[in-house]
């Protein structure tokens, strides 16, 4: 695939996968078509294999309850996802990733909607549903740790032994109370 460039201009969308009235936002065959596309952009290791191994246990896991996946649109293709986990009373770890074609250029803009997108949240009541977003990023991925934090995440350390005996970066960001 052609790289795609991205500025401050272009239109990113952040779409949830969600379900309202019986219906979800996106197929179950649109959701197993992006587990191919994450294949043939090597990035399936993101995965536990023992919980991800094809396209159907990848439905199967966005589908999870306690998962709330994000598309990261541009000129309607989806860039890249992200999504929400371990969530507690006013917190939730973060994952995404992007697209090979969509790497370099305009990530920072995605990572910034994506996150502003989380941090609008609301309950019924209109009070925010997220203050604090957790990242936990294996150490070795050095670009992914250096994109974090000029995505404006503060990075507390490394854990060791989290990631499959590797050393796992911890970070958070929170909304706009300033990191750090």
């Amino acid at each position: 695939m052609k790289k795609k460039k991205i500025g401050r201009r272009s239109g990113i969308v952040v779409l949830g996968y969600v379900e309202m009235d019986g219906m979800r936002t996106f197929t179950d065959e649109f959701i197993r078509s992006l587990w191919d596309r994450i294949k043939e952009d090597s990035l399936d290791h993101i995965w536990d294999s023992e919980v991800v191994k094809d396209r159907k246990d990848f439905l199967d896991w966005a589908k999870r309850p306690e998962i709330l996946i994000s598309m990261i649109i541009i000129d309607k293709e989806v860039a890249g996802i992200g999504w929400l986990h371990d969530m507690g009373r006013n917190y939730a770890s973060a994952s995404f990733m992007y697209f090979k074609n969509f790497w370099g250029t305009g990530t920072l803009e995605m990572g910034e909607a994506l996150t502003d997108n989380w941090f609008s949240f609301k309950n019924d009541a209109g009070e925010d549903l997220i203050d604090v977003l957790i990242g936990k990023t294996p150490a070795h991925n050095g670009r992914a740790c250096k994109y974090l934090n000029r995505l404006g995440w503060t990075i507390l350390g490394t854990i060791p032994l989290l990631d499959r005996g590797g050393d796992m970066m911890i970070s958070y960001k929170t909304r706009g109370y300033g990191n750090g």
